[in-house]
């Protein structure tokens, strides 16, 4: 925001940009994004704070707390053994005594971040020998290499209830997590635009789909050898739509005049998103568990990653 911000003075002129954003704009956003997001996802753990001893009793005893970042695979299975852990495993909190008024928010606040580290320590470590059907590369997800299915309902004969598959044939069911394909195919070409617009023609609009996308996406690379998934990509989303936002935009032109490349500009990108409704409703049936023959499922399933 400070940064965006600073671009949006500089282009109107104004003396030290960067300076007074970060004054004016750069601490207010800080404010906002933050500390009020930080206050508010604390919140959301009221439960946990007001009952923390629970908690504690049943969760504190774990092999993530002593936890050294080593150990290996086990050889039968696909678990992670740690090694050089810590006879006491369990949180310093669970062996204080109760504090009253101020110093139990405190312990328990505690508590809540002994927590965390417990989950952190488990998904970047105690996942690294596992594998899982579903499981995906992150250098593939803007493409949507690998989608991940939660339910399947196979082999529904052309007697069950709105079946209409033919005799010898069959009917499925099936929720899939897979991302609307016009969106993200296009989203692509759309962040290379952005890429060659805000370093090449230096718009800084375009900067923020680029930074965005790379900064909730690059980071998973460093997890891409456990399980991970293509809806973690959820995050990313936003900035992709900025990004075909803003190249529908550049298409159009700024001018509002009647011109050839305005015409052509809403010609496509009006196109665009009736293509896009129209693959949002071929996807709809495998999003929500409808009821598809087996010819109509395969329409919908164009690569045989996506089964």
């Amino acid at each position: 925001m400070w940064l965006w911000s600073a671009g949006a003075r500089r282009s109107f002129g104004v003396r030290w940009p960067v300076l007074k954003s970060a004054v004016l704009d750069g601490v207010p956003a800080f404010v906002h994004l933050v500390v009020v997001a930080g206050l508010v996802y604390v919140a959301t753990w009221g439960g946990w704070l007001a009952h923390a001893g629970e908690y504690e009793e049943h969760l504190s005893s774990t092999q993530y707390r002593q936890f050294t970042g080593e150990g290996h695979c086990a050889e039968d299975d696909d678990s992670f053994v740690p090694t050089g852990l810590d006879a006491d495993r369990r949180w310093p909190t669970a062996t204080e005594p109760d504090a009253d008024g101020i110093g139990e928010a405190w312990q328990s606040l505690r508590s809540l971040w002994y927590y965390h580290q417990d989950v952190y320590t488990f998904h970047t470590h105690f996942l690294n020998c596992s594998e899982h059907t579903y499981q995906s590369k992150p250098l593939g997800w803007l493409v949507l290499n690998r989608p991940v299915g939660v339910a399947v309902t196979n082999d529904i004969p052309p007697s069950a209830p709105g079946c209409d598959a033919a005799e010898g044939s069959d009917c499925i069911r099936q929720v899939l997590l897979i991302g609307t394909p016009t969106i993200w195919w296009g989203g692509c070409l759309a962040l290379l635009l952005a890429v060659a617009l805000w370093l090449g023609a230096r718009d800084w609009r375009y900067g923020v789909a680029v930074v965005g996308a790379l900064s909730t996406w690059l980071p998973w690379l460093q997890y891409d050898d456990r399980p991970i998934f293509l809806f973690y990509a959820v995050a990313i989303l936003p900035f992709v739509v900025i990004a075909l936002t803003l190249a529908i935009g550049h298409l159009i032109g700024p001018s509002r005049a009647p011109s050839a490349r305005r015409t052509a500009g809403v010609v496509v990108g009006g196109a665009f998103l009736v293509l896009t409704l129209v693959n949002y409703a071929w996807f709809w049936p495998i999003w929500t568990n409808g009821l598809l023959t087996n010819a109509e499922w395969l329409d919908r399933i164009w690569f045989a990653r996506w089964v």
